[in-house]
């Protein structure tokens, strides 16, 4: 029988100021990967999904159960942890109170090579300053704010601080590695070297499944091409002309 804890969370690292009346019953422990974004989070979502776990990649929806002073009025599921398994990807922001309130979780930091992490962020954070990008932000703005939160205020790429976004990053992984010292329930994971279903699996106590580890938002050149050709296409007016066609 599952034992039931409650914890009433009394600080964030990421937050001058949580809530200290957000009550969360604890029945069981989760499974949190907790790398930065752009570290195969996503690609980890989904080999915990192929696993049999209840997955959710960015779950923004717990951003207002730890920032709720900043987010009031946000409108979100309170129940995004319990109802799942496994939450991989924003979860890095408040593992600490995650770990208290989750007592027996497994935490996983998946990291990367740092060069091809600050390319990754740069395509990300620029493609979310483009029209489409800010469009989407203006309809969800937990999205913007996450963004903020995990670059130190910056919603797109800002080419000046490329050394600090990889202090950022940095910092965030040894402190990950700090906090856990000494303990068996966090494990460090490098997906796009290699690591995969043994180490995993191992980690979990699970058995190995018989199919690849699911790689996504894994860039190729001929995507890339693609968005190269449509942005010139847009810029000449083609693309509209295309579309209209």
């Amino acid at each position: 029988m599952a034992t039931e804890w409650r914890l009433l969370y009394t600080s964030a690292p990421w937050a001058t100021q949580v809530s200290t009346h957000l009550e969360v019953t604890v029945q069981q422990g989760k499974i949190f990967g907790i790398g930065y974004p752009k570290t195969a989070t996503s690609s980890l979502s989904g080999a915990l999904s192929l696993l049999g776990y209840r997955s959710v990649h960015d779950p923004y929806d717990i951003l207002p159960l730890f920032f709720p002073d900043e987010l009031q009025g946000v409108v979100h599921d309170p129940r995004i942890i319990e109802q799942n398994d496994a939450l991989s990807g924003l979860v890095c922001l408040v593992y600490r109170e995650l770990d208290r309130a989750w007592p027996g979780s497994k935490f996983i930091l998946t990291v990367r090579d740092e060069q091809k992490w600050l390319a990754s962020v740069r395509a990300h954070l620029k493609n979310n300053a483009t029209a489409e990008g800010r469009a989407m932000d203006a309809e969800q703005p937990l999205r913007p704010f996450a963004r903020g939160k995990l670059y130190d205020g910056d919603l797109w790429f800002d080419e000046t601080h490329t050394e600090h976004y990889l202090e950022i990053y940095r910092e965030f992984n040894r402190g990950v590695k700090e906090y856990f010292r000494g303990r068996d329930d966090l494990l460090v994971m490098d997906i796009e070297q290699g690591e995969g279903w043994e180490k995993l699996c191992g980690f979990l106590g699970c058995p190995v499944p018989d199919k690849p580890l699911p790689w996504k938002n894994r860039r190729s050149w001929r995507r890339t091409l693609r968005r190269t050709v449509k942005r010139w296409k847009k810029k000449l007016g083609l693309y509209q002309q295309q579309k209209s066609a």
